[in-house]
């Protein structure tokens, strides 16, 4: 569970028991989203953060000390404890709200601000975009909000503000 206010992720068991508690390091502002790396990429968790005021807007890799090593996005300022992302447009996020993540630790990022998603390389290395910010009018995608991957069948399910969901079959 990604805690906005504390700045903490907070893991539990299928009981509700808390299993860890992590706190991100203070440049790692407003945490919409997080989730975990499972088999090469098991020891990191990636967190999609950011808004007004913070100091950036990314996907960041971070390890289980809360500092970010790895990251996707608009950076405002270099911090020096937490990667500092890259500038904004060719492939970088704006807003990243929300991410999935296969089972080779490929992962779909949802960009609210621009309507995109992309896709990233393990290493968090920009590798293409499934849907165009021109495309996303047509799919009906105005506010999307989450993302979810179905490996299993190839679909991406892209779920918009108003409550609808895109189904999108992958190639």
């Amino acid at each position: 569970m990604t805690c906005l206010v504390r700045q903490k992720l907070k893991e539990f068991s299928g009981y509700g028991q808390t299993l860890r508690v992590i706190s991100l390091h203070p440049d790692i502002g407003y945490p919409w989203h997080a989730v975990q790396c499972t088999g090469g990429g098991g020891g990191r968790i990636l967190v999609c953060h950011g808004g007004i005021g913070a100091d950036g807007r990314r996907v960041v890799a971070v390890g289980m000390d809360g500092r970010g090593s790895t990251a996707y996005g608009l950076a405002k300022s270099a911090a020096p404890t937490a990667a500092a992302g890259l500038p904004c447009g060719g492939g970088q996020a704006n807003s990243p709200m929300h991410v999935a993540v296969d089972a080779d630790n490929f992962v779909v990022v949802l960009d609210c601000a621009n309507r995109v998603v992309s896709v990233l390389d393990p290493e968090l290395d920009f590798v293409r975009e499934i849907v165009t910010s021109s495309e996303s009018s047509g799919l009906g995608l105005k506010d999307s909000r989450r993302v979810c991957l179905d490996a299993e069948n190839n679909r991406l399910y892209v779920g918009d503000g108003n409550g609808s969901v895109t189904v999108l079959q992958l190639k």
